[in-house]
């Protein structure tokens, strides 16, 4: 065996290094180097271990991947340490891929990107498989345990294309909680092809089973069912419809010619910023409103008068400090959320499974509660009703009666 002092074995590396994909060869070399030195250090201590060949891996490189020979022992206890640092590398290119995959890219571009930073190559069925990974850990953080009491809950839908037997769009509903610290948090994401009452029965007895006893206050949009649950469960919560949906809905019925005015009126029906405002005040405005457009939308007219005599929900909000309530007659903070989840799925034009379209929504939630929701919402402190909690052990028992689909009794023990 010819030896090479140290200034020739440099040489001969930098020749190397200079020939096309050289990098690569000198980082397989030396590894493969490492491991067996490691290898004879192991079955040298031990007179019934001998060396057994090598098997092939795939390995990250420069550009490129190429392939490792790794030695084995004859009694299988050989495990190189610069294989386990190269298992750490792995890692962070799932990690990678699984950020990019929740950042709206679909599997193919993932692979593609992937392939030019780390000259590995991932089929988008295995991009696929690596997300899959991630489904658990997703899962285990909508159904971690919540603190037991929250100011204010808000509830908005937001809707995902996604496949079952054919593509269709699903409603996904998010929860958005304010803690009684004034910081914010998402609560849960839940999935129901369609809309029935008893969604939220299920979706409430969630909240309880997670750890959550009261709620001082609810916003939602007008959700099919949630009034009457929110009855049944936390009979002591009021509900606040969200105005902003209100007056959307409104606006969808008035001619373009007439929605710039009919929009000065509904503001001024529902301005929160009036500090000397009351419910009975703005059902006197809302009433006075349909009046006007009676003649021209008169059944319009006729629902803000009901509105007006029977929908107190409306007006919750108005029970509140003023500095408070744009903060409360709205779930404009869901909103924002869901911006960034329209954000991500844009790029898509279906998911593949419901639990795919959650996987996403879940990452997008947690990124964003981890950037924006940390800090305090100080306005919070003119209103202290909405951070007054009992000092009760609240029991919870579920039930389903005969005669009906399901019914939750609730009882509170001192």
């Amino acid at each position: 065996m010819v030896k090479l002092n140290k200034k020739q074995v440099s040489e001969a590396i930098f020749s190397l290094l200079t020939e096309k994909d050289g990098l690569n060869d000198v980082f397989k070399m030396t590894l493969e180097g490492l491991m067996k030195v490691e290898r004879q250090e192991v079955v040298s201590g031990d007179c019934s271990n001998k060396c057994n060949g090598y098997r092939s891996k795939n390995s990250l490189g420069f550009g490129n991947g190429f392939k490792l020979s790794i030695p084995r022992d004859r009694l299988g206890i050989f495990q190189p340490y610069m294989l386990e640092l190269l298992k750490e590398d792995e890692n962070r290119i799932k990690d990678a891929c699984f950020e990019l995959y929740s950042k709206g890219l679909t599997t193919k571009d993932v692979g593609n990107i992937i392939e030019k930073l780390y000259g590995k190559s991932y089929s988008e069925s295995s991009i696929t498989n690596i997300t899959k990974g991630f489904y658990g850990i997703m899962e285990q953080w909508r159904n971690r345990s919540l603190e037991s009491n929250w100011a204010v809950i808000y509830i908005d839908a937001i809707f995902v294309k996604v496949r079952r037997d054919t593509v269709e769009s699903e409603a996904f509903y998010v929860l958005l909680g304010l803690k009684d610290d004034m910081t914010r948090e998402v609560l849960g994401i839940y999935n129901y092809p369609t809309e029935r009452a008893t969604n939220w029965v299920d979706i409430f007895k969630n909240l309880i089973d997670r750890g959550l006893k009261q709620i001082n206050l609810m916003v939602s949009d007008g959700l099919t069912g949630i009034e009457n649950a929110l009855k049944q469960v936390f009979p002591k919560t009021p509900l606040q419809t969200c105005i902003v949906h209100y007056q959307r809905n409104i606006m969808k019925e008035v001619r373009p010619k007439d929605k710039e005015e009919f929009g000065i009126d509904l503001r001024e029906i529902f301005n929160p910023n009036r500090s000397d405002d009351t419910p009975e005040k703005a059902k006197i405005r809302l009433k006075e409103k349909a009046q006007k457009w009676q003649k021209i939308y008169p059944k319009l007219s006729n629902k803000m008068a009901y509105n007006a005599d029977y929908k107190l929900i409306l007006f919750e909000y108005m029970k509140y400090d003023y500095t408070v309530r744009p903060m409360i007659y709205t779930t404009n903070w869901i909103e924002r959320l869901n911006k960034s989840f329209r954000k991500t799925l844009k790029v898509r034009g279906s998911l593949p499974s419901v639990e795919s379209a959650l996987v996403l929504l879940t990452k997008v939630a947690i990124d964003v509660g981890n950037s924006t929701y940390s800090y305090k919402i100080s306005n919070f402190k003119n209103e202290p009703k909405l951070f007054i909690f009992e000092h009760k052990k609240n029991k919870y028992t579920f039930a389903t009666p005969k005669n009906e689909t399901t019914a939750i009794i609730c009882t509170e023990v001192l």
